[in-house]
């Protein structure tokens, strides 16, 4: 009742402190309701972690489908979102038993899962997981598990399976420029590796002088650059 108060008195960070205050008691009839309240305080206060906290809760506790599957989707997106791999791995043992997930979440949770592998260098847990990733081929993930596939083909020297997924990409087109460059990138290095140095120069120079940063961490041109002055020298 007094959380509840303070909210319609717009005396937010009263109503946080009190909400929190009844999730850390005992399990009872108002801890969802008092998890679905923080959720969407915590959403208008940008706290990511702590959303992620709130519906890891409420995917717990909620016997509803639809709260369930809200929370499910929360999770694995706010992880996404915060590029936290324990996060995601936490999305991954919570959601891949639930049978009702949707389609689009479990998607978003092998993407997840083949994100964190990839980094890892485990190949074959991240392909296991890549070919299960059903997303809309416009979406991000969508873009960046061609990145991987690619990568895993060339580090196994399959540099035509790797060719061939990078142009397929390539003639679908992606809204999602930043891995566009980087498969082309490595579509450069398919070509060092069958020694056309000719070839994967032009591919390099071309992002060096077409390619604009997403972003102040977006190292594409970089990459490109350095690549283009190993050739050179």
């Amino acid at each position: 009742f007094l959380a509840e108060s303070r909210h319609k008195e717009k005396l937010i960070n009263d109503a946080i402190v009190a909400y929190e205050k009844v999730v850390a008691m005992r399990h009872s009839q108002y801890t969802v309701s008092a998890l679905r309240a923080l959720d969407r305080l915590y959403t208008n206060s940008n706290s990511t972690i702590k959303r992620f906290d709130v519906n890891e809760k409420l995917f717990k506790y909620a016997t509803d489908k639809t709260t369930k599957q809200r929370s499910a989707e929360s999770m694995i997106t706010i992880a996404l979102k915060e590029e936290n791999d324990a996060l995601i791995l936490d999305s991954y043992r919570h959601i891949m038993p639930y049978a009702d997930a949707s389609e689009e979440t479990k998607s978003l949770v092998y993407f997840g899962k083949a994100k964190v592998s990839f980094k890892q260098k485990d190949y074959r847990v991240c392909w296991s997981n890549i070919k299960k990733v059903k997303l809309h081929s416009s979406s991000a993930e969508n873009a960046e598990s061609v990145f991987m596939k690619a990568s895993i083909f060339f580090s196994e020297g399959k540099y035509n399976d790797a060719e061939t997924v990078i142009l397929a990409f390539q003639k679908i087109g992606t809204p999602h420029q930043k891995w566009q460059a980087r498969n082309f990138i490595l579509l450069g290095d398919v070509y060092v590796a069958r020694e056309d140095l000719f070839q994967a120069k032009a591919i390099y120079q071309s992002i060096v002088d077409g390619y604009t940063p997403i972003d102040e961490n977006d190292d594409t041109v970089d990459i490109a650059r350095e690549k283009v002055a190993s050739i050179t020298e």
